[in-house]
């Protein structure tokens, strides 16, 4: 899953796969699922429009 995430996101995606995956309850899990794929969704760069 790594691979497919820049270069840049790679450290802050596998610290945040780490803590979904530690995570004592499913809930904390899908909270820290919705958390990190809003903050990966604003750090990506969009490619401008023409």
């Amino acid at each position: 899953m790594l691979n497919k995430v820049p270069k840049s996101l790679q450290p802050a995606v596998k610290s945040d796969l780490r803590e979904i995956w530690q995570a004592e309850t499913r809930v904390a899990a899908e909270a820290r699922w919705t958390c990190s794929s809003r903050n990966t969704a604003r750090n990506t760069r969009r490619p401008q429009p023409v």
